[in-house]
């Protein structure tokens, strides 16, 4: 009985030793989940600059935080939309990776290589993403996993050969409109920056024309449950009460008017600014004002409008022009047709 028992001892170890011997090969050969920046240097490294680098085309794009507001550098000082780019840096910063390989040969493979490849550089607050120095850390962006879906993409940190599959694509932020020639990030409003909160808005707006016509649209709180703003527009000496749907139509067209095109303010003279064609002064009930300084249309019909609010000098469409500057019968006239329904869409 012993020696039966000893047997079986001697048995039940010799296997569990075989086991070990299967298991630990495969546990060392398996990927391993890992934090590509661990969080307490994420917390700590003070970023002040970014820029990303596309390899199938060259551009590089520089963007740098101002008074709390991140701007593009290369779009003239142009608001970036802050949602995308908190968006971007917590997805990065927060990553956390299943190895694949630390290959370098196998990068092409993986689009982390020439022309697929883009590339975020992060930067200290002591200089900008102009390359003056090394960044805190660089992110090589690679392609997006083919078949499987729900935005996973491949990875690497600067520096490191390891290259990560992660559970999501930072790339989608980052895909640009080519024909518009904007950078990536940007809020593409002449708004940017300005979202109104539930019962916000405009309360009060001026219209001054160089002709010296103007309009003037005032507003006051409807009656205990009643929707929105009363308002009511003078002009000359026409007066008359405005459409509840018109105006709610031209706010929503208001703050999601696109520009086309970004200037140098230093050229907002040289472009007409000098004698603007009209300025619109917005005021909001939650929000400081906002002064749109209106230029002429240019040959293509492009027309230069300067966010005094942001310093933002841009081109706007012919038919976003055509919509920006409203009359009093537009407002006011049922008879008329609503120019900016599609923007309540």
């Amino acid at each position: 009985m012993t020696r039966t028992l000893i047997s079986l001892t001697v048995l039940v170890c010799a296997l569990a030793a075989a086991r070990r011997a299967l298991v630990r090969p495969l546990a060392e050969s398996s990927p391993a989940f890992v934090a590509l920046v661990s969080p307490d240097r994420a917390q700590s490294l003070g970023i002040a600059a970014l820029s990303v680098e596309y390899g199938a085309s060259g551009e590089r794009f520089e963007y740098s935080r101002r008074a709390g507001l991140w701007r593009s550098d290369t779009a003239f000082g142009a608001l970036v939309l802050e949602p995308s780019m908190d968006g971007l840096l917590s997805q990065l910063l927060g990553a956390v990776g299943e190895m694949r390989t630390s290959d370098p040969a196998r990068r092409a493979a993986y689009g982390l290589d020439g022309a697929q490849l883009v590339r975020v550089s992060l930067f200290g607050p002591a200089v900008g993403a102009g390359g003056e120095t090394a960044p805190l850390l660089r992110f090589d962006l690679g392609r997006s996993l083919a078949g499987i879906g729900g935005g996973r993409s491949w990875v690497r940190l600067g520096g490191d050969d390891r290259l990560f599959e992660i559970q999501f694509d930072p790339r989608a932020r980052l895909r640009r409109d080519a024909p518009s020639g904007l950078p990536p990030l940007l809020d593409e409003r002449l708004l940017a920056g300005e979202w109104p909160q539930p019962g916000g808005g405009l309360s009060r707006v001026f219209l001054d024309r160089r002709t010296g016509e103007s309009l003037q649209l005032s507003s006051e709180l409807g009656a205990p449950g009643s929707l929105g703003r009363r308002w009511r527009a003078t002009s000359g000496d026409a007066r008359a009460p405005c459409l509840p749907y018109r105006m709610a139509a031209w706010q929503a067209f208001l703050y999601r008017a696109p520009f086309v095109a970004t200037l140098d303010p230093k050229h907002a003279r040289e472009l007409g600014l000098q004698d603007p064609t009209a300025t619109l002064t917005l005021f909001q009930v939650d929000a400081e004002p906002i002064v749109l300084q209106i230029g002429a249309a240019d040959s293509s019909g492009q027309v230069t409008v300067l966010n005094e609010k942001t310093g933002s000098l841009c081109h706007v469409a012919p038919e976003v022009f055509d919509l920006l500057l409203p009359g009093i019968d537009q407002l006011c006239e049922p008879r008329m047709a609503n120019p900016w329904e599609a923007w309540l869409r």
